[in-house]
């Protein structure tokens, strides 16, 4: 079979679940026989004048890759504050690039993993050559141009409406900051990059309303015809492919998703490295691992911690991994900060944590890191908005699934706390489970998936 990926870019300029999914993918299909190829939006050239088009890149582990040059640069968490310039900027390639481009990888599958600085004008082009589209539900970019629902005040939003969306995007970083933020050397450097960017950019929340448009002024047509040419890309997807019973939900609140299957989705680093753990301690060993903003449910999790009864004080303490932080919290001597981490040490971050909380604000389609402490047989506690439930909710009737309320949080880090034994009847019924963890398995099913559907 014929496959071409779209996604956002590769490793090391590109990260996060997305990213290493769409690669993985894409390696093992070739693994497995099929021609496949990638494309992505290109990087921005500051000071050079570079045509539009899609250029080939180079092959490797039998890929073709290929890139659209001056492509409107990835938005990512950043939002969209130049509306009409998205619009304008990601339909500059011709009918004829398009042809050629066609000719040299004819697929009969694409495979879109986003719509970021995807041009609708490609799509529709594919769509008229009769290739079947399917689309990947990571995130909820094209619905929401902030990608997670998550709005200006902190707060989960109820879907997108072009005013609401204006004044969202009241903080939103400049185009000509996306296409600083773009330039290849800088994305190699992102850490610290990172780092300089928070003196530009300000974070969403605590922003108060009557100021909004005050210091943005925006068309509210503008947001419309950008999330109505979002919306015509959708109307081109033949399959949805959705990893959550959380994303279909979502999805199907705001567009027609009548073509769709759900299937969780994996990577290759992804192993069934369970094993039996015991449970000791008189202290359970709660751990974390993300980022620390509020749509990730850090500071939920950590205050309601902070807020355990005082018979518990010196019963719990909070490994947290996945961020910039390092030392101990300021709040607390419970909790420590380990910093960063790599693929190659994921076995001793899951060694220091009894179970993994993952409490995300956001409707998260899925969440890879709660797979994969699965797969290292660790015990997992999630919040009723990430989609990995599915997963464990058999056990106990969804005991280890929380409502985002400090109540019921509260409760269920009690229970645990003064029922450790609960943690070792989980470990038990994780290695019992037919978890199938593999990127090759998968694979297949999604094969079935490009063919059948």
């Amino acid at each position: 079979m014929k496959i071409l990926h779209y996604t956002l870019g590769l490793p090391p300029y590109r990260s996060g679940g997305l990213v290493r999914y769409a690669k993985d993918l894409s390696v093992e299909q070739a693994k497995q026989g099929h021609e496949v190829s990638v494309l992505y939006p290109g990087f921005s050239k500051i000071g050079i004048r570079n045509k539009s088009g899609i250029i080939y890149l180079k092959s490797e582990n039998g890929i073709e890759f290929f890139e659209i040059s001056k492509a409107f640069p990835p938005p990512l968490f950043h939002g969209i504050k130049s509306p009409q310039q998205v619009v304008l900027e990601s339909e500059a390639l011709s009918v004829s690039e398009l042809e050629a481009f066609f000719e040299d990888v004819a697929p009969e599958v694409i495979h879109v993993h986003t719509l970021m600085s995807l041009p609708l004008k490609l799509i529709e082009f594919f769509k008229n050559k009769g290739v079947k589209i399917i689309f990947s539900s990571h995130d909820y970019f094209g619905l929401c141009l902030r990608v997670n629902f998550v709005d200006y005040t902190g707060k989960v939003c109820d879907g997108p409406e072009p005013i609401k969306c204006g004044r969202c995007n009241a903080t939103a970083s400049s185009v000509a900051f996306l296409k600083i933020r773009n330039v290849k050397i800088l994305l190699m450097l992102k850490n610290i990059f990172g780092r300089l960017s928070s003196l530009f950019i300000k974070n969403i929340g605590g922003i108060k309303e009557q100021n909004i448009e005050k210091r943005f002024v925006f068309s509210e047509d503008d947001y419309r015809d950008v999330l109505n040419y979002y919306h015509k890309i959708f109307d081109c997807i033949d399959v949805f492919h959705f990893n959550s019973e959380v994303s279909k939900s979502v999805y199907g609140q705001h567009i027609k998703v009548d073509r769709s299957v759900i299937l969780p989705v994996t990577h290759n680093g992804i192993k069934d490295n369970r094993l039996f753990r015991s449970f000791q301690s008189k202290q359970v060993r709660f751990g974390f691992i993300g980022s620390l903003n509020n749509y990730k449910g850090f500071p939920f999790f950590k205050n309601t911690l902070l807020n355990l009864s005082p018979q518990y004080s010196d019963n719990w303490k909070l490994s947290v991994w996945g961020n910039n932080n390092v030392g101990k919290d300021t709040d607390s001597k419970n909790i420590h900060y380990f910093g960063k981490y790599t693929s190659n040490n994921i076995g001793d971050v899951f060694s220091t944590m009894d179970i993994l909380v993952v409490p995300s604000i956001w409707k998260e389609t899925f969440s890879l890191i709660a797979l994969e402490a699965l797969s290292y047989g660790v015990p997992i506690l999630v919040s009723q908005n990430v989609g990995a439930k599915s997963l464990i909710f058999e056990f106990m009737n969804g005991a280890f699934v929380f409502e985002l309320t400090d109540e019921d949080l509260n409760s269920k880090l009690s229970w645990i706390i003064s029922n450790m034994s609960v943690l070792e009847d989980f470990n038990k019924w994780i290695l019992k489970k037919d978890f199938d963890f593999s990127i090759e398995a998968h694979v297949h099913k999604m094969n079935h998936v490009y063919k059948e559907f």
